[in-house]
């Protein structure tokens, strides 16, 4: 005879250890067979979950998908609009269009070097001082703390800033925590996009 589940196993709560009193094989069947059912049951829970979530998918995530590749698309479409037409962002540098920001705005330059090793290598030996704040304790190299130094110590130890002060494109959303997971989503479509198209 299978004995039920009690209401405390059904709601997860582990039962309660019996007292130790000498048993017969039967009580081992027994409780393995309850322990059974009750993994069975588990099983077609997630059985179950995993189903739903897979119906979730199928029902929202190509019309996700859709949504994106538009989007991304209408995105690129406005970085060439703005990039084709700078002399419109003069003053004012940027605008707000159907809560879409558009313009143009200061570029803060991106860090470059060959060779990070070669770069560590030079920090210890031309710039020893800093060389705590510039390479990190695994010995990489701290970029925001280089981008700060002047260009000739730059150039001592092999880096460069490329396209600072150089105006880049915006072409950014104004609302809030939506436009967030939206651009989660997005990934990097639109920079996809953007570079297909150069």
């Amino acid at each position: 005879m299978i004995k039920a589940l009690t209401a405390e196993e059904q709601a997860g709560a582990p039962a309660k250890p019996a007292k130790p009193a000498p048993v017969s094989y039967e009580v081992f069947e027994l409780s393995a067979q309850v322990a059974r059912q009750i993994r069975n049951q588990l099983d077609d829970a997630l059985v179950g979950l995993k189903a739903d979530l897979d119906a979730v998918k199928a029902k929202h995530l190509k019309p996700l998908r859709t949504l994106s590749r538009a989007l991304a698309a209408r995105v690129v479409e406005l970085n060439g609009l703005v990039d084709g037409n700078r002399d419109l962002f003069v003053k004012p540098r940027t605008t707000v269009l159907h809560e879409i920001k558009l313009g143009l705005a200061g570029g803060k330059g991106k860090l470059t070097f060959e060779d990070e090793q070669e770069v560590i290598r030079l920090i210890r030996k031309k710039l020893s001082a800093k060389k705590k704040v510039l390479i990190r304790t695994e010995h990489s190299v701290v970029k925001d703390a280089l981008k700060n130094l002047p260009e000739d110590e730059l150039s001592k130890i092999g880096c460069r800033i490329e396209g600072k002060g150089e105006d880049l494109v915006v072409v950014s959303f104004c609302d809030g925590e939506i436009e967030k997971a939206i651009d989660k989503l997005l990934g990097g479509v639109i920079a996809a996009m953007l570079e297909e198209g150069e």
